[in-house]
Order: C-alpha cells, then structure tokens, then sequence
C-alpha cells in the first residue's frame, strides 16, 4: 500500500478508538516505520548460514507480526499507550499489506498500489472491525491467519481497514479481565494440578524406573513423556494465553 493509505487506515482507526490527537500521530508514524526502517529477521542459508534478512511486506511472517502485537498488548497493559500505538502501528502495516496481492515475484506490486492509491478507506469496514472485535489473544490470532490478499483494489482495502481495526481494537481494549474469565481460568488450572500434573510425574518416574532396570536411554525420554502430558490439557494451555492478555500469571488463586 502507499503511505496515503496506510496513514488513512491509521487515522480512520485512532477516530474509531476514540484516541487523542498526540495518540493518534503515534499510531500513524508507527504505520508508516516499516517502510522507512525496514524490519530484519533471520533466514537459514543454502549452506546453512544464518543471515539478517528485509522481512516481505506483502509476504510478512504472520508469527512476526503476532510478536509485535503481544509487545503492543504488553505495554498496554502497563499503562504504556505511547509505546503499544507505535508497536500496533508497525503491526497493522504488514495486516493492510498481506491483503494486497502482488502477483508471482510481485510482478503486479507497482500497479495494484498506484490503484490503491485512488479509494478511500471505508468507514464502514472500520466500524465493522471495531464493532465485532474480540477482547481476546486467539481472536487476534484468528485474524492474522485469515488475512488474505485481494487482487481488487476496493476488496483489498476493505479486509485491510477491517482487519486491523478489529486487531486494533483487541489490542487496545480494556485490560481488565471479566469474573468469568477468571473463573475459568481458576478452575483450569485447578484441574491441570490436581490431573495432568501428576500423571506427568508419574510418567516421568515410571520411565526413569524403566531406565534403571532395562535400557539407559528410556530415561531421555521422560521429560518429553511430562511435556507431552501437560501440553494436552488444552483447556488449560487455552485458558492460560487467554490470561496472559490480561496480565494474569502464574499467582492466580
């Protein structure tokens, strides 16, 4: 996208949110910083090599940008609202970008952009991204995963303005977790401790039991043995990014 875009999205977001205008300018430097600064990240080379390389815009690693969503959402949560809009804004830049398509090799990148430039950002897809956002991690997940790109201009700009809307609106939302997501959280971990918690000792000792008798290496085995027992309880490992969002550790009740 070109910057009138992305500054556009950026402004029509800061409305939606209500931001104030010092705000607001954070947000729309912060989305325009991945094309004056390109991000780096590290590729493995033919022979192996580790190298620094320009992350894509068009073709952005979603687990990057899920990163700087979880660094916004942190200084959010520590009443740091400056340093979460520029984070978000580095953020919805590649959101806006991934739903552009450029064609094999790019080959398409110039013209889809120079028609971008002429649409304005729809009011509409905005407040439809507002208006259905999830106050939730995995809601944000769902939709960095589902961006798609589009080779029609106005369809492109569409799921942009929408998509990150509704991934700002997560991301800036209220940081104070409901009774019932703490219940539930409560009781998930509750039941993590009182089941898979000892099975997973319980495994680890029959394995490391085994070893002593039979053969040595059964015990190299035991805690991938305890990690696979606690990784199964997804309800718990669900429930505990859901807390995380909200700044709930470890010292829940």
């Amino acid at each position: 996208m070109k910057w009138k875009n992305h500054v556009e999205v950026a402004r029509a977001i800061a409305k939606a949110l209500g931001l104030p205008s010092e705000l607001a300018s954070i947000l729309v430097e912060g989305s325009l910083q991945p094309d004056r600064e390109a991000d780096k990240v590290i590729r493995i080379g033919r022979r192996h090599m580790l190298y620094r390389a320009r992350m894509a815009h068009h073709r952005a690693d979603r687990r990057f940008v899920m990163d700087l969503l979880w660094k916004a959402r942190r200084a959010r949560l520590d009443d740091r609202d400056a340093d979460a809009l520029w984070c978000l804004g580095r953020a919805i830049h590649y959101v806006e970008d991934l739903s552009v398509a450029t064609g094999p090799f790019g080959v398409w990148h110039d013209s889809r952009e120079k028609d971008l430039a002429g649409h304005r950002v729809s009011e509409t897809a905005i407040l439809a991204g507002v208006r259905n956002s999830v106050n939730s991690p995995h809601f944000v997940w769902e939709c960095v995963r589902s961006i798609a790109p589009h080779p029609e201009p106005s369809a492109a700009l569409f799921h942009a303005s929408m998509y990150a809307a509704a991934i700002s609106a997560s991301v800036m939302g209220d940081v104070r977790p409901s009774p019932r997501l703490v219940g539930e959280l409560r009781r998930a971990r509750r039941r993590h401790k009182l089941v898979f918690l000892p099975m997973a000792v319980i495994g680890a000792l029959v394995l490391c039991g085994l070893a002593l008798l039979y053969q040595p290496w059964l015990g190299l085995a035991a805690p991938v043995l305890s990690a696979s027992i606690l990784l199964a309880d997804r309800e718990y490992v669900y429930m505990r990014v859901e807390g995380r969002w909200f700044g709930i550790g470890a010292g829940l009740k």
